[in-house]
């Protein structure tokens, strides 16, 4: 994104360089951005939704800006419109995206979706830790809380599957918001070990 005195830009080029608090900060300060896409991809399908579905699908939303802020936030800039606009629709995006792989299953029926309402954002990410391959080989560097929430969020052995920020929560027992902190702080440790590996490795 390059240098910029705009402090929107400024804010995501923060997340997106692994600054500590930018993400919380981000996740605070647009939260009801956030909610408005999920519940407007959720209208646009059905009129009908529950606010325990809508919570759940606002944090799998954060848990993936979280584990690769550049891909939902690296082709933002002050041109485009205002940030919380651009959540909006990123989450908006996300959501459609989210139940139609999870087929979930509304009070009136099953979402639908047209292939043309799922097109895929931009994604230079070049994120090597959608690697579980790597992720484990780096996991002593971390200490045992966030050993455990990362090993819990990518689905790692012990778990058997990739949890929520809810499920992790309620598993590790702790709040949401500290899952949250625990994975940015661990994606932040392994993204300067996985570079320091690549670096090694030429």
């Amino acid at each position: 994104m390059g240098s910029s005195n705009d402090p929107e830009e400024q804010l995501v080029a923060a997340c997106i360089a692994g600054k500590p608090g930018a993400l919380d900060e981000l996740l605070e300060r647009y939260s009801e951005a956030i909610e408005a896409g999920v519940i407007k991809a959720i209208s646009s399908q059905t009129s009908v939704h529950v606010s325990a579905d809508v919570e759940d699908l606002c944090q799998d939303f954060r848990m993936a800006l979280v584990r690769r802020p550049k891909k939902f936030l690296g082709p933002f800039t002050a041109a485009r419109g205002p940030l919380d606009r651009w959540i909006f629709i990123v989450s908006d995006h996300f959501t459609l995206k989210r139940l139609l792989s999870k087929q979930i299953r509304w009070p009136v029926g099953t979402v639908h979706f047209q292939a043309d309402e799922l097109e895929d954002l931009p994604d230079d990410t070049g994120d090597a830790l959608s690697d579980t391959e790597l992720i484990t080989r780096l996991l002593d560097a971390l200490d045992e809380d966030l050993r455990t929430v990362i090993q819990a969020h990518f689905g790692l052995a012990p778990f058997e599957r990739s949890l929520n920020a809810h499920e992790i929560g309620e598993r590790l027992g702790c709040s949401v918001p500290t899952v949250y902190r625990r994975v940015n702080d661990a994606l932040a440790i392994l993204r300067i070990h996985a570079k320091a590996l690549q670096d090694e490795q030429g």
